[in-house]
């Protein structure tokens, strides 16, 4: 899991990307909003327990793997990551996961969600303007 708390300000050259796909700010802004709905609504939400609105958080998310979205390669490697925990749980993996977490895990799984959300900006900022590969 990457530090959630590094300098992703750094210039794209400097950053350890891979090869990232340059999408515009209009094709991510749909992945903007699915993560600031998760992070300002489920998981801020003040009902249930917290496992119950990480899992709200990550239902909304996980949408986001699916093909033709447009999903920063670093944060889509994160999706992956918690597809695999989920799946590790035959039956409603999404649910079943967040039920096992702490409070203190919660938190963490948060806080990825807030540095998908800061890399998915960085992406947006970047300023391109011609779509290089087409999305919903």
């Amino acid at each position: 899991m990457p530090d959630y708390r590094e300098d992703i300000q750094l210039p794209p050259g400097l950053r350890d990307d891979g090869i990232e796909v340059p999408y515009t700010a209009a094709q991510l802004a749909p992945t903007l909003k699915r993560l600031r709905d998760a992070l300002e609504h489920d998981l801020a939400a003040t009902h249930g327990t917290p496992q119950s609105r990480l899992t709200a958080a990550w239902t909304r998310i996980a949408e986001l793997r699916l093909p033709r979205k447009a999903v920063p390669s670093r944060v889509l490697d994160e999706l992956e990551a918690l597809v695999t925990a989920w799946d590790s749980y035959t039956a409603n993996g999404i649910a079943r996961h967040a039920a096992t977490l702490s409070a203190a895990d919660v938190e963490t799984e948060r806080e990825r969600i807030a540095w998908m959300l800061r890399r998915t900006e960085a992406a947006a900022a970047l300023g391109y303007t011609t779509e290089v590969v087409p999305t919903e």
